[in-house]
């Protein structure tokens, strides 16, 4: 059975306004379970929650809930086994980018932008 929830992360670097990130999607991450049976990818909304998370552990951003996901795009899909590297862009304290790639060209980008206070 499947029980990581979260890619093994083999490198993190800063990069100017952000940090870049290289995973691992090792098959036993369990999101790639039942979807779908014999051609498992890990779906588009594991990879918006993980960019997410990862930027608000690496920038320096708002720590309040997603209010928007803009410019959205998903060109291939990720499946397991593959080295993906999530660059993660801070635009200001409440906006982000983000941009999945790995070795065969770009899976997914956007931009996230988070509640402001009232």
């Amino acid at each position: 059975m499947n029980s990581q929830t979260t890619p093994e992360l083999i490198d993190c670097q800063t990069i100017d306004q952000g940090v870049k990130l290289t995973f691992r999607l090792s098959e036993q991450i369990h999101y790639f379970n039942g979807h779908f049976p014999g051609t498992p990818i890990l779906a588009g909304v594991v990879q918006l929650n993980w960019a997410v998370e990862y930027a608000k552990r690496y920038l320096d951003i708002a720590q309040t809930d997603v209010s928007a996901v803009e410019v959205l795009k998903f060109q291939q899909v990720l499946t397991p086994n593959t080295e993906v590297v999530l660059t993660l862009t801070q635009k200001d304290r409440h906006k982000f980018v983000f941009d999945y790639s790995s070795s065969v060209g770009n899976h997914a980008s956007g931009r996230i932008k988070l509640e402001e206070p009232a």
